[in-house]
């Protein structure tokens, strides 16, 4: 009897933990403020793909005179770079600058293609771009990620319809790297073999 009373209790409570939490966390993601103020120094602005917005967010800082590059990482590995760029009228005079990640197929594997490309072009100060509800993710993975020789790293999130379902997704997603993240060899991380169609 003892026993399934403080079984009870302590689920309730556990209850009661994670919704406070999420609320929180609600509260937390929909009163994000955007930085500007390192924009001078960015050379680099990468996109990370899987929400609707980021690439156009990432045109917006394409014409700061010190971007050398554009980066669109986690692209579909099968449609032409025209096809990503077709609803950005002006692409085609910033080609040159815009490079086209394929291979990374998750937020992790995002880092860890976009460190070869940035330690390969010599960038030092880098802008990620993501949404609201992924943003601590990316932060975490990316600080994980980088962690020698780092270039200098700001973030970036569009708006976005913030969900109590998205924050928990995110927040189960964020548990399962962590654990990844402190088990593994962050220099034995490969991206998944490209899948065919």
């Amino acid at each position: 009897m003892k026993k399934s009373y403080f079984l009870k209790i302590f689920f309730i409570l556990l209850f009661i933990i994670v919704v406070d939490n999420l609320f929180s966390e609600y509260f937390r993601i929909k009163n994000i403020e955007k930085d500007s103020s390192h924009l001078a120094n960015i050379d680099t602005v990468v996109v990370l793909t899987g929400a609707k917005g980021r690439i156009l967010e990432g045109f917006k800082f394409i014409n700061i005179p010190n971007i050398k590059y554009l980066i669109i990482s986690g692209a579909n590995p099968f449609s032409p770079k025209e096809d990503i760029l077709s609803f950005y009228t002006d692409y085609k005079d910033y080609f040159p600058k815009i490079i086209i990640e394929r291979r990374s197929t998750n937020t992790i594997e995002n880092a860890v293609e976009l460190k070869k490309i940035i330690y390969d072009k010599n960038i030092s100060n880098l802008l990620i771009i993501t949404s609201q509800t992924h943003i601590y993710r990316t932060k975490y993975i990316f600080n994980k990620i980088f962690t020698n020789k780092a270039p200098q790293i700001y973030f970036w999130s569009i708006n976005e319809d913030i969900t109590l379902k998205k924050i928990l997704k995110e927040k189960i997603k964020l548990i399962f790297d962590i654990i990844y993240l402190n088990l593994t060899n962050i220099d034995q991380i490969k991206p998944s073999p490209i899948r065919k169609m």
